[in-house]
């Protein structure tokens, strides 16, 4: 019940304030170890727009292509 109350508080804190690149990253991650493929993917995408760095931005981007389904 905790890790519950404590994730809907990072959702909560993601999506108010656009510019939290680590706590859509850390969404991203618990949505991925979840097995929940959709908001690990939705999550990067909104870290990738607010990362603090190109560096970030490059491993973002990387780490969702290998999230993503192959293209048929």
């Amino acid at each position: 019940e905790q890790a519950l109350e404590a994730r809907q508080q990072l959702q909560a804190l993601a999506h108010n304030r656009a510019g939290l690149a680590g706590a859509h990253l850390l969404l991203a991650m618990i949505h991925e170890h979840r097995g929940d493929w959709d908001r690990a993917v939705r999550a990067l995408e909104r870290f990738i727009l607010v990362a603090p760095s190109p560096d970030w931005t490059r491993w973002a981007v990387r780490h969702l292509h290998r999230l993503l389904p192959p293209p048929r």
